[in-house]
């Protein structure tokens, strides 16, 4: 089994530093990046493609929801988790 990269867009700094550490001590991650809100989120994702997307729904430019449909429509193969 390959390597993933994942993407945490989630607005609360702690939440995602959190979500980072759990991620950190997995050695089936190679990359984990982090976007405080969907916007970044996104543009990141066209910067740097990633395998999966952990969403946070309540975000505050746009909600997980909406931001899911965005990746969704653009990057088929992306796995979002909500």
């Amino acid at each position: 089994m390959g390597k993933y990269s994942v993407l945490i867009i989630e607005d609360h700094a702690l939440t995602r530093f959190g979500l980072r550490t759990a991620f950190e001590s997995e050695e089936i991650f190679d990359r984990i990046l982090e976007a405080q809100n969907a916007k970044n989120g996104i543009e990141l994702i066209e910067k740097n493609p990633v395998d999966i997307v952990i969403m946070d729904l309540g975000l505050p430019d746009m909600n997980g929801i909406e931001a899911t449909k965005l990746i969704k429509d653009k990057y088929s193969n992306i796995k979002v988790v909500i």
